[in-house]
């Protein structure tokens, strides 16, 4: 498996170059931050730098493809289907929180996002088949 990185030149073209990595193997998402690319693969979240070696793992998600980074860069937003979300603190690389959803939620659709004061975190959800939003701080 390989990434694709892109290079601009002033000439406002693009340069591809594929790069192996490990890292990213069966990846459903990747996120990039200033510091790295961070893949969600279900079950795992990889942290790389940016010359693609792991830096950390966190393992024993669940269905966790989705994820968000709060506006101030400090923390990611995972987003699982199970219902559940998790908080991973970027500054530490470690989980923070881990949050069940319930009253009658069954799944929680698409990525979340994070409010504009990093206060509140807005994902879509389906209870007992009918898809509405919800707001969670």
């Amino acid at each position: 498996i390989s990434t694709i990185a892109l290079s601009a030149r002033k000439e406002k073209t693009m340069k591809l170059t594929q790069i192996p990595c490990e890292g990213i193997k069966k990846a459903k998402n990747i996120l990039i931050t200033q510091k790295y690319y961070i893949a969600l693969s279900g079950q795992r979240v990889t942290f790389m730098n940016h010359s693609f070696e792991i830096v950390k793992v966190l393992e024993k998600f669940t269905h966790s493809y989705n994820g968000s980074i709060s506006p101030d860069g400090k923390y990611l937003l995972v987003i699982s289907n199970s219902p559940m979300f998790y908080l991973i603190s970027l500054e530490t690389l470690e989980l923070i929180d881990k949050v069940r959803i319930k009253g009658g939620v069954e799944t929680i659709e698409g990525r979340g996002c994070w409010s504009p004061d990093g206060q509140h975190i807005v994902f879509y959800h389906n209870i007992y088949g009918i898809s509405t939003k919800k707001v969670a701080i």
